[in-house]
């Protein structure tokens, strides 16, 4: 009996003991009762495996589809690299409506001063 199985079947025999389902005699059991309380350790050891297998495929899953460092810095630079441009696009377009904000000052300096009327043409 491997290791594992041992250290459950002596958990077992103690929750029977803990429960009183073992009657009187502590620690005997009959041959029925151990050939039961075998299959079921069986099939919970199947069901261990089933899970380990089904854990062990998904971290294989999870190795496979996830990102090396590389990927990572390389997003991480272009993300960068775009956030710096927008920011110097936010600057660029600053300059310009101030610039644009002069160039109407101008327009209204010089319609003032020849007493011209500025009209939007239609």
């Amino acid at each position: 009996m491997s290791p594992w199985l041992l250290t459950l079947w002596i958990t077992v025999q103690i929750e029977l003991v803990w429960r009183g389902n073992l009657g009187h005699t502590i620690g005997t059991m009959s041959d029925d009762q151990f050939t039961q309380l075998d299959q079921k350790i069986d099939k919970l050891g199947e069901q261990i495996l089933k899970l380990y297998q089904h854990m062990e495929q998904r971290f294989d899953h999870l190795e496979n589809t996830k990102a090396d460092k590389t990927t990572v810095d390389r997003i991480l630079q272009t993300v960068d690299g775009i956030a710096t441009r927008l920011e110097a696009d936010d600057h660029e377009r600053l300059a310009m409506a101030s610039q644009l904000g002069r160039h109407e000052g101008w327009f209204k300096q010089l319609s003032k001063a020849t007493k011209t009327k500025l009209v939007p043409e239609p």
